[in-house]
């Protein structure tokens, strides 16, 4: 312990006294200014190294929870377009009599009336429509007895029958004995049947109101928030960078993104994204001025100076996008997106030229920090337009402007990019 304080002290003394050789006072000033400010904290927003995978679960939760929701509000729609399909059924066929004698009407067969079996299914299909709500028929309604299968009263047939045609009372009488063995084979209206054979009045499904106690304003909020934030589509995108225009110092930049996420429609013309990109990137800076920013490393031999900085970074973004679309229904849709960005610093690599009187030579450094920071926004237009079914095409050129910078991060970038990918919707 002793030896490391001795040789602390002495690299003290060496850096506070300058050597008797040559050297550029300059040089030192800058040196001796880089290291007051390396225990500086950088301004900006820093996170906790978990605060990345926190970032990336929340986004996965409320992915999963929207995509749960949407199935479910999709399964309550299908389920209440059948109901609304069985519910419409054809009516009953009324005949209406002129001029005509029906002499029998009675429905004498083995099987059930039709308009009973309709009625008697639907206590299986939903149980608020209640069968055996029997409509109660008027017998002095030729029309009402003969659609339910009776034969008028004997008294109301000779308005019926036509100038030409007159019966005789036998013949009245005769009907009257067979309306009356066909009358004790209906059901009661007190105690319906609905699998009693023979003859019966048409049972007629009937809607019963059930009373219903108000729902609370929790419950009602809730409701009301799910409604209004249910998407109208959701799509996956996914893609990358065709070419980037960096607007910064250095030379030599050679680039890519690649890029996945989901977008959510709102409305026709509002829709949320959200993403996950990885950017990679790498420049070589030349001019000194600009070196003050980065990590210093000491050369081999303090009369060495650096020429030529090599810079390779790599960066985890999570893009939160609006965007608005100008028009609907037409084959190419043009948008504005606008983004805020959260960035994660993976690996970052500076390789250090420096030449002295043996020549030139490097020295590598590697930074990973797993802090997470919001670094930037960008803004620019783009255009979808469909390919197949539930497929489609995106392009878009995006201005992008770091305004801030992380703890380990040393890059404020500036850049144009444009990009492009597919997107495929869910629903």
């Amino acid at each position: 312990m002793k030896k490391d304080l001795n040789m602390d002290q002495h690299f003290k003394s060496a850096l506070s006294t300058p050597p008797a050789f040559t050297y550029d006072p300059e040089a030192w000033d800058v040196l001796q200014k880089r290291l007051d400010e390396a225990d500086h904290k950088p301004k900006g927003i820093i996170l906790p190294r978990w605060a990345a995978a926190l970032a990336f679960l929340l986004l996965f939760g409320l992915c999963s929870f929207t995509s749960f929701l949407t199935f479910r509000l999709n399964t309550v729609g299908r389920r209440l377009a059948l109901m609304e399909i069985q519910l419409e059924q054809s009516p009953d066929t009324v005949w209406l009599v002129k001029n005509n004698w029906i002499r029998d009407t009675v429905n004498l067969s083995d099987q059930p009336l039709l308009a009973k079996q309709s009625a008697g299914n639907w206590i299986r299909r939903f149980p608020l429509f209640q069968p055996g709500a029997f409509f109660p028929i008027d017998p002095a309604d030729p029309l009402a007895t003969q659609s339910a299968g009776l034969t008028p009263e004997a008294e109301n047939l000779p308005a019926l029958l036509p100038p030409n045609e007159v019966q005789e009372e036998e013949e009245v009488a005769v009907l009257r004995k067979r309306e009356e063995r066909a009358l004790h084979l209906l059901p009661s209206a007190e105690f319906p049947m609905p699998l009693q054979q023979g003859p019966s009045q048409v049972a007629m499904p009937a809607i019963v109101v059930q009373e219903s106690k108000g729902a609370s304003w929790a419950k009602r909020t809730t409701y009301q928030a799910l409604q209004k934030s249910k998407p109208k589509s959701i799509n996956l995108t996914g893609g990358g960078s065709i070419t980037n225009f960096f607007s910064m110092p250095g030379s030599g930049f050679s680039s890519y993104i690649l890029q996945v996420g989901g977008e959510f429609k709102y409305g026709s013309n509002w829709s949320v994204e959200a993403g996950l990109e990885l950017l990679h990137l790498s420049f070589e800076l030349k001019d000194e001025k600009y070196f003050e920013g980065y990590p210093t490393l000491m050369a081999d031999d303090p009369s060495d100076y650096m020429q030529d900085l090599y810079i390779t970074l790599n960066y985890l973004q999570l893009p939160l996008s609006v965007k608005y679309y100008f028009s609907q229904g037409t084959t190419v849709q043009p948008y504005l997106k606008a983004s805020a960005v959260l960035r994660q610093a993976r690996r970052q690599s500076f390789d250090y030229e420096f030449t002295g009187p043996g020549g030139a030579y490097y020295r590598p450094l590697s930074i990973q920090d797993d802090g997470i920071y919001l670094s930037s926004f960008r803004v620019g237009p783009g255009f979808s337009m469909p390919l197949a079914r539930n497929w489609g095409l995106f392009a878009e050129a995006l201005y992008h402007h770091d305004y801030r910078l992380g703890k380990m991060d040393y890059t404020s970038l500036r850049y144009f990019g444009i990009n492009a990918g597919l997107t495929h919707r869910l629903y």
